[in-house]
C-alpha cells in the first residue's frame, strides 16, 4: 500500500511515493489525566509517513526525501486493517487531494 502524490522538495517537483513506515497506538489507560486535551475515549493513533522521490527510489532502497507525522482516532469497529484505515484517513486530508492509490 502507498499513495502517489506530487511533492515539491528542493525546488524540484517529484511524482512522490508516500508510504506508511510506522503506526503507534496510545490508549492512556494507566493515566487518563495525561491524555491530550480533547482526546475522547479510544485509541489515539500516530502514523509516520516516509516520502520517496518515486516508487523506483523506494524499491531501490534509496533514502526518503521527507517524513511526516499524522494523528487520527482509530475506529475499533472498522472492518479495515489498521494500515488500510490509516491510508483511508490520509486520503481525507487536504494535502492528499489528487493522490492515487499505488
Amino acid at each position: 500500500m502507498a499513495i502517489t502524490k506530487s511533492l515539491n522538495k528542493y525546488g524540484i517537483d517529484f511524482d512522490a511515493y508516500w508510504v506508511i513506515d510506522r503506526i503507534d497506538f496510545t490508549k492512556y489507560l494507566d493515566s487518563p489525566t495525561s491524555a491530550p486535551a480533547g482526546l475522547v475515549e479510544g485509541w489515539d493513533t500516530d502514523v509516520y509517513v516516509l516520502v520517496f522521490s518515486s516508487k523506483e527510489a523506494r524499491d531501490n532502497e534509496e533514502k526518503f526525501i521527507e517524513k511526516f507525522n499524522y494523528q487520527f482516532k482509530h475506529d475499533d469497529a472498522s472492518e479495515l486493517s489498521i494500515q488500510a484505515e490509516a491510508y483511508e484517513y490520509l486520503k481525507t486530508l487536504d494535502e492528499f487531494q489528487g493522490g492515487e492509490d499505488a
